[in-house]
């Protein structure tokens, strides 16, 4: 590429973001709600072609995360990108040829984000997940906790000090204590 192209194509990367969100305000004013919000989560990239064609031929890259790819790919919203892109840019000394749907690289550390995701507190917490309890785990009300942060929470006052069933604040409640303290009566509501 000569330099010009390589000026031109830096140029378009430099708008791509503000790009990519004009067509999803597009999309969200014709009504295209799902397509908006899968583009807002994508990049868009321009690549200029080696060539010396006038008007100047330019390729876009969608990148798409990948646990979303194929349901970009499934949906026309490449032909609605282009199709806004050319809008765009119409008018100026190139022509936007294609849009292609490429997944976006994941971090060089994805192995240590995975590792800690299944390992850690953060983060969804279902049967899938692998977490074992520490060795020296904390317990309080017979309960077992990952964490001394998890038991905070669950020692949160306005979680565990109920004075209507007439328990002192911090006193540990057993299954069975009923507490001394009378429930109060049901509110009158007047219509």
């Amino acid at each position: 590429m000569n330099e010009w192209q390589i000026q031109l194509e830096e140029d378009l990367n430099g708008t791509a973001d503000q790009d990519l969100g004009t067509i999803v305000a597009v999309c969200d004013g014709t009504g295209r709600y799902d397509d908006g919000s899968l583009l807002e989560v994508c990049e868009l990239r321009y690549h200029v072609a080696d060539d010396n064609w006038t008007p100047q031929i330019v390729t876009a890259d969608l990148m798409v995360d990948p646990l979303l790819l194929t349901t970009v790919q499934d949906s026309d919203v490449a032909e609605y990108l282009l199709d806004t892109l050319k809008q765009i840019h119409d008018g100026e000394t190139l022509s936007i040829h294609s849009v292609a749907i490429r997944p976006k690289r994941v971090p060089p550390s994805w192995r240590q984000g995975r590792i800690e995701a299944r390992l850690s507190d953060l983060g969804p917490n279902n049967q899938a997940s692998y977490r074992t309890l520490p060795e020296n785990h904390p317990r309080k009300d017979r309960l077992k906790f990952h964490t001394d942060g998890e038991l905070r929470m669950w020692a949160w006052p306005a979680l565990t000090d109920i004075p209507h069933q007439g328990h002192r604040s911090g006193e540990d409640v057993h299954h069975g204590d009923h507490g001394t303290q009378a429930a109060s009566g049901a509110s009158v509501v007047h219509a």
